[in-house]
């Protein structure tokens, strides 16, 4: 053939055209090979995150009932506190003695009972004492009474005596 012109038969490029495109055909299938595998591993790591993230979020709900629970345990505590303390009081008890836990509200609630409970003691004492100081009067009044009706008693006597005499 002449220089420049294309052989007549196709045969050799037609197997330089196979073998570039099985080179092609095999580098593509490498390429997703090792698409496939970094795919994989991407899935594998964001599995592993996802994970974690799953994990930390179900130990903070655990950590958060924990709390709650607790938050109840003491609320109920000074609750039943208090009830015990004022139905004691009710029932005429002003013996008892609050016993607070902490310094929240419900502690502060239970040191007020107390001082006023401790007022109430004060006061019934001093009711008491003012009782017992009318009722020794009262003895004294009573007695002077007596006496004094026994006095009119005896000089009503003496003077029908001087009517009579006279």
């Amino acid at each position: 053939p002449a220089e420049g012109a294309a052989p007549a038969d196709g045969t050799p490029l037609a197997q330089a055209g196979a073998g570039a495109s099985a080179a092609l055909m095999q580098l593509s299938g490498r390429a997703l090979q090792a698409l496939d595998a970094r795919v994989a591993a991407r899935i594998a790591e964001e599995q592993r995150s996802l994970a974690g993230q799953i994990g930390f979020v179900a130990l903070c709900l655990a950590l958060a009932g924990y709390l709650f629970h607790c938050f109840f345990l003491v609320t109920r505590h000074g609750m039943q506190e208090l009830t015990r303390h004022v139905q004691a009081m009710a029932q005429g008890d002003l013996q008892t003695e609050t016993r607070p836990t902490g310094r929240d509200e419900m502690a502060e609630m239970l040191q007020a009972i107390g001082t006023m409970q401790q007022s109430l003691r004060l006061l019934i004492g001093e009711v008491r004492d003012c009782s017992s100081d009318i009722v020794a009067f009262s003895g004294e009044v009573s007695q002077g009474t007596a006496d004094l009706s026994r006095q009119t008693e005896e000089s009503a006597g003496r003077m029908q005596e001087s009517a009579a005499s006279i």
